[in-house]
């Protein structure tokens, strides 16, 4: 398995973005699985997020929200520079 870090986005702009969020209070297991070989963690608590990602670009302009701590990531830009 490939391990990558998301970028923790201090503006996130919820209202104009896709979210991924847990519904529940659940703070156990990831978000969803996939069948891919990358797992992508909360740039801020390493918790994760997303176990099997086919690319770390699988989000691409969504907003994940770490149910461990809060966090709003992304994947980075092909820049490397986050929103």
């Amino acid at each position: 398995m490939i391990v990558e870090t998301l970028l923790v986005v201090r503006d996130p702009q919820l209202e104009r973005r896709p979210v991924i969020r847990r519904e529940d209070d659940s703070q156990v297991g990831p978000l969803f699985f996939s069948f891919g070989n990358i797992n992508l963690l909360c740039g801020a608590c390493t918790f994760l997020l997303i176990k099997g990602a086919r690319a770390v670009d699988a989000i691409f302009d969504a907003i994940v929200v770490c149910p461990n701590c809060g966090a709003c990531n992304e994947a980075a830009q092909e820049n490397g520079v986050a929103s």
